[in-house]
């Protein structure tokens, strides 16, 4: 189940043993990838020590919070399929597949709010 490669955006993934993991009590933890960086551009502390200069944020629901790994502490677990990302006054929302694809679709807004957003801009 381990991927080694090609993670992206809203992929779970499962934190590896490690001393940085261990000392964190984070092994075993399943998050969701919320970005990526350069640690040498942009300053953020991350645990472990990437050999590329990149690392990925991973959001933990359970803690409600994001923490920066290197990608060598992570272990693939699923695209994270039905994950939405929406804009704002926007009646597209994209939904991730279980292939890790974005499907486009429209968005089921309620009447009454349509109604609303359409007076509003009026």
């Amino acid at each position: 189940m381990e991927r080694k490669q090609g993670l992206s955006f809203a992929d779970r993934v499962k934190i590896r043993p490690g001393p940085e993991t261990e000392s964190r009590r984070l092994v075993g933890r399943i998050g969701e990838i919320h970005g990526f960086t350069m640690p040498s551009e942009s300053g953020v502390d991350v645990i472990g020590a990437s050999s590329h200069d990149v690392a990925l944020g991973v959001y933990f629901d359970e803690l409600k919070e994001a923490l920066w790994f290197a990608p060598e502490l992570l272990d693939f677990v699923d695209h994270g399929e039905g994950t939405k990302i929406r804009v704002q006054g926007s009646d597209v929302e994209w939904v991730k597949t279980e292939r890790g694809d974005w499907r486009q679709q429209r968005r089921r807004i309620p009447l009454r709010r349509r109604f609303l957003h359409w007076l509003a801009a009026g």
